[in-house]
């Protein structure tokens, strides 16, 4: 009965309000520059960049076989149900997680009192501005939090044959899922747990890990997007190993350390506010849990220290496990607090927690007020105004080399999940030098004419320059983001280089609201 009212509450009131704000097109906006890509590797069955994302991409097609009401032409509508269903689903975790502490049972009506702490912590993480930007466009980091949640609940449950079924499909998902996984296996550890029940749950790691077969079946497809060609274990490898994005992983300096804990502890404030004084008491309180008290904040140490040492731009989006953890703590905190306020003054206590939990919806309401602007994919229509100028503009048969994410993938989400000028060739620049890619531009544009040969030594510009002696006849263009010009054409579209990115519009880390 109490599962069924949260799921009942927070469906009612989540999925409206993500769906409502959720981006019908690739965007820009919230860090979701990979949505273009996203998008159209759904549509072609492609395969995305390292590491693949498996667990993802099953999901995804799941969502072709139902008979959604949504129409082919709207691809990011339907991909993005699968971000609005898990954060839903995440806040539906947290809520759970939250009931699993024992209740106040010197207060009166303790049941219904814990059961609406639960409930008010979930809507406080799921309209945090980090976690309704990601809600609401198509990208794996709410799925993420999903199988973040499940594993936090399964922490100090005695491990079963589907525990590691759950492991080896947030592994097909994302590899820092690894994090948690390694805090999992440390308290089954403690807890001595007999081999055969490892052998067990190891076989259901095992079945999980299966997913990682969709990568070569797609490959084998030959798809116009096909990072890495899995068909090859050569391929394979490199995908799952994510080698393309190893440079992004670096020890900081002391003084970028400090600058980035600074920014940490800002976000942090700014999403969840005065709220954070309850997860401070809500993590002295769950300390003394089994498999949690030691368990929830190692895993913390360990996602905050990785945030550290990764460089992308993005970064901000893997502190999204630590505000589960964060929400977590909140709700404990407030169940704490209830304690406390009814030990002096049981019979008061119940008017104190009413007037305090209409307090908080009423923070709750205004916060998401002023978030909602803030994150609201419906606003920003930048990448799909730049594909169709670049459409618009590029001459019949053109060649258009792109050389950042926002351009190319932008211009694959129009070229490929919309259909848009088959007429013509895209060209991702960086990834040129890599022998795959020159196949799959084999594969797609049969009148193209591709560089041949695997020379590893040779620089991207060179390649770039070969496929445009190749092509003479062909009109050469470059898009543009800096600038009136979104594209240029003709002889003097200018060596390679590095396009200047426009900036992708991350406006709610910082100047989000404070509760």
């Amino acid at each position: 009965m109490t599962v069924g009212l949260v799921v009942a509450v927070l469906g009612g009131l989540l999925v409206p309000l993500y769906w409502l704000t959720l981006a019908p097109h690739a965007t820009w906006a919230n860090l979701g520059t990979d949505s273009g890509e996203l998008i159209a590797v759904a549509v072609v069955r492609g395969v995305p960049h390292p590491t693949g994302y498996p667990t993802y991409l099953l999901l995804l097609h799941l969502l072709d076989l139902l008979p959604l009401p949504i129409p082919n032409t709207a691809p990011a509508l339907r991909y993005g149900l699968l971000s609005v269903l898990s954060a839903t689903a995440t806040a539906m975790g947290i809520a759970l997680a939250v009931l699993r502490l024992p209740p106040p049972s010197i207060l009166p009506l303790a049941r219904p009192l814990l059961l609406g702490v639960a409930i008010l912590t979930a809507l406080s993480y799921a309209t945090t501005a980090l976690v309704w930007s990601q809600a609401v466009i198509v990208e794996v980091y709410s799925l993420h939090t999903l199988w973040v949640v499940l594993l936090i609940l399964l922490l100090p449950q005695p491990p079963r044959w589907w525990h590691g079924l759950v492991i080896g499909l947030a592994l097909g998902h994302h590899r820092t899922s690894l994090l948690l996984i390694l805090v999992w296996v440390a308290v089954q550890l403690a807890r001595r747990t007999p081999l055969a029940v490892w052998v067990r749950v190891l076989a259901g790691v095992a079945g999980g890990l299966l997913v990682y077969l969709l990568l070569p079946l797609r490959a084998a497809s030959v798809p116009p997007i096909n990072w890495g060609n899995a068909a090859t274990w050569d391929g394979f490898w490199w995908l799952v190993q994510a080698r393309y994005f190893q440079g992004f992983v670096q020890l900081p300096s002391l003084s970028a350390a400090l600058e980035r804990m600074h920014t940490l502890g800002l976000l942090g404030l700014s999403q969840f506010g005065v709220l954070l004084g309850l997860a401070g008491y809500g993590s002295v309180r769950g300390g003394r849990l089994p498999a949690w008290g030691l368990g929830l904040p190692a895993f913390v140490a360990l996602q905050v220290s990785f945030t550290l040492i990764y460089t992308s731009t993005d970064w901000q989006v893997h502190l999204l496990p630590v505000w589960v953890v964060v929400a977590i703590w909140v709700g404990w905190g407030a169940v704490g607090l209830l304690h406390a306020l009814a030990r002096p003054a049981p019979q008061s206590a119940r008017w104190l927690a009413a007037g305090g939990g209409m307090v908080w919806v009423g923070v709750l309401l205004l916060g998401a007020s002023q978030t909602l602007p803030q994150v609201d994919g419906r606003r920003d229509t930048r990448a799909i105004a730049f594909a169709d100028a670049v459409w618009a503009a590029a001459p019949a048969g053109a060649i258009i080399y792109a050389g950042s994410d926002q351009d190319i993938f932008a211009l694959w989400y129009g070229h490929y999940a919309l259909a848009a000028r088959p007429d013509v060739a895209v060209i991702a620049e960086p990834l040129i030098v890599y022998a795959w890619y020159r196949q799959a531009l084999r594969e797609q544009y049969a009148w193209l004419h591709v560089p041949t040969g695997a020379d590893d030594s040779r620089a991207w510009a060179q390649w770039l320059a070969e496929l445009r002696s190749l092509n003479p006849h062909a009109p050469h263009c470059r898009t543009r983001l800096a600038g009136a010009q979104v594209v240029q054409c003709g002889d003097d579209v200018g060596n390679p280089t590095q396009n200047t990115q426009a900036t992708a519009n991350p406006i709610w880390p910082i100047t989000a609201h404070t509760r």
